[in-house]
């Protein structure tokens, strides 16, 4: 490696902190300079929660178990939160992204995706997963990782 190139370019695994969790910062201020708080086993950013799965499961899974904690799978907005998890999610993952073949490809907000291509192998493959930083197509049967997302409350 050059040593032009930056450093987080070898990072492979995400490495959870040592800090017991009640210890690490997850606050931040508002407006109205209230506290904004993440349940615990979420991580804070740019006021959404995420929490990171260590399970696999098939995407409709992983959805349920997002909605059970009042969150969706995770909806990347912007090209910031894409960097965000190219670095903390380098494994592949689900994301609330789905082909409903009539509508294409959209997000389960119901927010409009107009980010990127997404790279399709078969025509059974309806659900979207992150894989290098890249948005694939993949068949919803699969079990993967996931990420949920929700508001910071």
């Amino acid at each position: 490696m050059s040593s032009q190139e930056p450093d987080y370019v070898n990072l492979k695994f995400y490495t959870p902190s040592k800090e017991p969790m009640e210890q690490r910062p997850r606050d931040i201020k508002n407006k109205d300079r209230s506290c904004l708080r993440c349940p615990d086993q979420w991580v804070g950013y740019r006021g959404s929660c995420y929490f990171f799965s260590r399970a696999k499961k098939d995407w409709n899974s992983s959805q349920e178990s997002c909605s059970a904690q009042s969150s969706h799978l995770l909806v990347i907005g912007d090209a910031q939160e894409m960097e965000l998890f190219q670095v903390i999610r380098p494994e592949p993952c689900w994301i609330g992204l789905r082909n409903r073949t009539s509508y294409g490809w959209a997000w389960e907000d119901g927010s409009t995706f107009n980010v990127r291509k997404v790279t399709i192998n078969s025509h059974v493959q309806h659900c979207g997963v992150l894989i290098d930083g890249a948005f694939h197509a993949s068949s919803c049967e699969v079990a993967a990782l996931w990420v949920c997302e929700k508001d910071m409350k």
